[in-house]
């Protein structure tokens, strides 16, 4: 069986949870006898390209780094689209398998629709909560946690909180939009920032209307835990369409055992932060929290890459000049279980709602525990003072107690530890996938015959 796997970024270039998870996936897939390859679009070349990235065969098509403003949008089709569909028609998957729609230029509706139209089987893993969620955070005007059920009222005017205004205010432009919207005028047609704040309630219904296809144009998609099953549920997604395929660990990690209990909390509480060092992530919820604590009583190790130098240099500022606070750079893929296992803790303090943090899996591997911020991603895996530790959102006094408790009762430590329970193995995945695969096929042969 060959299995086409499309998103927008891979390995070297870009190295993040998604493209760790297509590439465990296909590694396993070929080992068990499937084919198959990578297939994403490269904004720098003029002409289709290969490479093979390890063991995995990588397609690259260009596709225009400069999109028109329909484009933008999501109102136009990608320019690189008609030699998407070209190389579906000369490769002939038997599944193509979907890991990234967005909303403009990169993988959109219009390729979900290019690959249904030549009758291939379509797969969605969906990696982030922007199916459902405009802003990408689930998080209603950014303070508490969303429901996740799509509504014209209240998502308009929360997308209009995240831009920047004042609750009140987006209230009232979010009233007006939804008016506009009403009559049929489009707002898109006038390239101007009032237009844009008005078009607000078109860009919701439009998100509506793309879960709608989705669930009409997928044969399959796939979630990484129930929570979020349950609120593609509510938004209207077939209950047999949706399938959950819990995260798990990477092959690479198998071999290394976690760290002893024993071993843990040692003089200053070792703490690691490992993730993308941009506003997302919160490391300045922590690097706060941490101010207010005598620098004597712990060491904060950060791990990660940086590209947005703006917020690099406000997470420098609040340090300050505490020594016990250290930038380390990037782990190389497939070393962070071992790197991890070196620290007491490690923090996740997102200021969105995370899918399924990999770093999780990584640091339960090592046998470390987790204080996470009390998001829907991170509170499934993380159970609050079973195996980690979790604080409000976005309070930084909140993170602080619990930092304190980790310095002051080491015991505390120990046990989470011993609560933590291995995560799966990659293996499950591969195989609830090929199954999958399997199923559908043998459907598509069975409606055929």
């Amino acid at each position: 069986m060959k299995v086409i796997h499309v998103l927008t970024h891979f390995m070297p270039d870009q190295v993040a949870g998604t493209e760790m998870y297509v590439y465990a996936l296909q590694s396993y897939l070929q080992k068990i006898g499937f084919t198959g390859a990578v297939l994403i679009p490269d904004y720098k070349l003029n002409q289709t390209s290969e490479y093979f990235y390890r063991d995995i065969r990588v397609i690259q098509y260009p596709e225009n780094d400069k999109p028109g403003p329909l484009i933008i949008k999501g109102l136009d089709s990608p320019e690189g689209l008609s030699l998407f569909k070209k190389l579906l028609e000369y490769e002939r998957p038997d599944i193509v398998h979907f890991h990234e729609i967005s909303g403009s230029n990169g993988i959109t509706m219009n390729h979900i629709e290019a690959a249904n139209e030549l009758n291939i089987p379509v797969f969605l893993t969906m990696h982030l909560v922007g199916y459902i969620c405009n802003t990408g955070t689930l998080l209603k005007n950014g303070v508490k946690k969303c429901n996740g059920s799509i509504a014209s009222s209240t998502c308009t005017s929360c997308s209009l909180v995240a831009k920047g205004l004042p609750v009140p205010a987006a209230n009232i432009i979010a009233s007006l939009s939804r008016i506009i919207n009403a009559t049929g005028f489009k707002t898109y047609k006038i390239n101007h920032k009032v237009m844009t704040a008005l078009s607000f309630a078109e860009v919701i219904s439009r998100q509506k209307e793309r879960l709608q296809k989705l669930n009409i144009l997928c044969d399959k998609i796939i979630v990484l835990n129930s929570w979020f099953n349950k609120m593609l549920y509510t938004n209207g997604i077939a209950q047999k369409k949706l399938v959950i395929i819990s995260q798990a660990l990477p092959f690479e990690y198998e071999n290394i055992k976690p760290s002893s209990p024993a071993l843990l909390y040692k003089g200053k509480l070792k703490i690691i932060f490992v993730g993308r060092v941009y506003k997302a992530k919160g490391l300045h919820l922590l690097l706060s929290a941490l101010a207010n604590i005598d620098p004597n009583f712990y060491v904060l190790d950060i791990y990660g890459p940086s590209n947005d130098i703006e917020y690099q240099n406000e997470c420098v500022k609040i340090i300050g000049s505490n020594t016990s606070i250290q930038w380390n750079g990037i782990i190389p893929p497939g070393e962070t279980v071992g790197v991890i296992k070196k620290y007491d803790l490690m923090c996740l303090p997102s200021t969105v709602t995370e899918m399924s943090p990999l770093v999780i899996q990584e640091a339960f591997a090592a046998g470390v525990p987790v204080l996470a911020s009390d998001v829907y991603g991170n509170a499934e895996p993380i159970k609050h003072n079973v195996n980690g530790l979790l604080f409000r959102f976005k309070d930084i006094s909140s993170l602080k107690e619990q930092l304190l408790r980790c310095i002051n009762e080491p015991a505390l430590l120990q046990e989470l530890k011993m609560n933590i329970m291995p995560p799966r193995s990659f293996r499950e995945v591969g195989d609830a996938y090929a199954d999958l695969y399997n199923e559908v096929l043998f459907k598509k042969e069975k409606d055929h015959h």
